[in-house]
């Protein structure tokens, strides 16, 4: 009888601490679809670090830094999870694939479902990569291309074992600055925006021509008829 009233009270105050110390939720409120067609959400990282690499498959330099991340894979142990996530709308699964295969890359790679995260984090550069701490909190951004000695001394500092450096790419290859504008001219808005002011750099410089023709001519027949 003791027992059971024991076992009572222990159900009892394991409900009641469920109530007062409420489930803290992860960080990142979206998912994403991964190279098997699945959606992933990225609450499933919950528990280890998360370093999730926005790309696109057009993206040259984001080419670079999954070079840099392979560095970092090869550095970190299964504490630590990697997931390049493509944020192009225009972007597919075979696209994603592709690039994965390309590079050889044993990490996640996948799709931003519906632009959740982009819309949650306003990723706006690409390549651009952020460390998520064990509960999905950011704990450093980095826009641009980053070298890995710089990722890797982040996620040392934030663990109590760091790990070794095993930088295979040497871990100090920089962007090719002529490949910025290859991206740009590689992505379809980029284009129209460029015909867009071109069209209206020509129109702005042909008109006030043509308006200052037709004035002069209207002073030269005014003069003859006078």
């Amino acid at each position: 009888m003791n027992r059971s009233r024991l076992l009572i009270f222990l159900i009892s105050m394991a409900m009641l601490l469920s109530v007062i110390i409420p489930i803290r939720a992860y960080g990142i409120e979206s998912s994403f679809v991964d190279t098997y067609n699945d959606i992933q959400a990225f609450s499933s990282y919950q528990g280890k670090l998360l370093l999730v690499d926005s790309t696109a498959t057009w993206c040259t330099s984001c080419d670079v830094q999954l070079q840099h991340l392979q560095d970092i894979y090869n550095s970190v142990d299964n504490n630590v999870s990697i997931v390049t996530l493509s944020i192009d709308g225009s972007d597919t699964i075979p696209k994603v694939i592709e690039l994965k295969n390309r590079f050889n890359s044993p990490w996640t790679f996948g799709l931003d479902h519906d632009s959740e995260f982009m819309d949650q984090y306003l990723v706006q550069f690409l390549p651009t990569l952020f460390l998520f701490d064990e509960n999905g909190n950011i704990l450093k951004k980095w826009e641009g291309i980053t070298q890995p000695s710089v990722i890797l001394n982040t996620i040392n500092s934030n663990i109590d074992a760091p790990f070794e450096p095993v930088f295979e790419n040497g871990g100090s290859q920089s962007g090719d600055p002529g490949s910025l504008l290859k991206d740009l001219f590689r992505n379809p808005t980029f284009k129209v925006i460029v015909m867009i002011t071109v069209a209206l750099f020509v129109y702005i410089k042909l008109v006030p021509a043509k308006s200052k023709e037709t004035n002069t001519s209207k002073v030269k027949e005014s003069v003859k008829s006078k």
